[in-house]
């Protein structure tokens, strides 16, 4: 039996590792999508046939429990999320993540692969691999990667985000990078509002043409906005992400007093700045 964890030269390690993940899991999705294989089968963590050639051979894998994603609202779908064997080599998948949607029987992959100063979130459909733009840290932890799989595929935030303020752009007409780095902000709300409920409410983040929106509903006087703002911002991966993406203002409005300030990632010296939330 073929076992892709087992320890093995570097260059048979680099073949299995692409072999799994764009090659075998791509067509098991498929046997799935066109009604082969039933759902009990691709939700079994262990006992997937490797479709890459004829023999019976199993393919294993580690399924990833994610705690802290809220699946309550969307009874229908679930993520089976893929930890892929060493070697990561750029552009070999570190991680993978099948969007299962039960009702219509159809499934959404997305593969997180190991890419200059982070890794990228792509999506693979049949032969395409479509770059999301999104890039995230390198490492071992996979909520992030879930936590944005989950928007992309599940609540698509990116297509509902709504402003109530009177302003002469439309969030349709945000610039990709926009969108990129709202969504990033989005995600990282939503994780800090399931930790802490004094997050709850105090933001709404929305994609324009030439800057990201951030709304302070309770404005800059609000002690926990006051402590909140930093942590949105004061990440060295996020001001990387603005700086490739060229988001060059991320807008602060003041909701209550009716102000706003501004902060230009293009001008943060990120070798102050740290990895994680603070």
């Amino acid at each position: 039996m073929w076992n892709p964890f087992k320890k093995k030269d570097p260059l048979e390690g680099q073949r299995a590792n692409y072999a799994l993940a764009f090659d075998i899991v791509p067509k098991v999705l498929n046997a799935f999508n066109t009604g082969n294989i039933p759902l009990t089968e691709l939700e079994n963590v262990s006992t997937f046939m490797n479709f890459a050639d004829d023999s019976k051979s199993i393919i294993k894998w580690k399924k990833i429990t994610i705690s802290g994603t809220d699946f309550k609202s969307y009874q229908d779908k679930h993520m089976i999320i893929i930890r892929f064997p060493e070697p990561f080599t750029l552009s070999s998948a570190k991680a993978g993540i099948i969007v299962v949607d039960k009702k219509y029987h159809q499934t959404r992959y997305f593969t997180l692969e190991a890419s200059f100063g982070g890794c990228m979130i792509v999506e693979i459909s049949g032969q395409k691999r479509n770059n999301t733009g999104v890039t995230v840290a390198d490492k071992e932890d996979l909520t992030e990667f879930a936590s944005i799989v989950f928007s992309l595929a599940i609540k698509q935030d990116y297509n509902n985000f709504a402003s109530t303020e009177p302003v002469t752009n439309k969030p349709e007409q945000a610039g990709a990078g926009e969108r990129v780095i709202a969504l990033s902000l989005n995600t990282l709300i939503e994780q800090m509002s399931a930790r802490y409920s004094e997050w709850k409410g105090l933001f709404t983040v929305t994609p324009m043409a030439d800057h990201v929106l951030v709304k302070c509903h309770k404005g800059f006087d609000d002690t926990n906005t006051r402590k909140a703002i930093p942590c949105l911002w004061r990440r060295k991966s996020f001001v990387d992400n603005c700086k490739m993406f060229d988001v060059k203002r991320i807008v602060f409005l003041d909701s209550v007093n009716h102000t706003f300030d501004e902060l230009k990632p293009m001008e943060i010296d990120i070798s102050t700045l740290s990895e994680s939330v603070k």
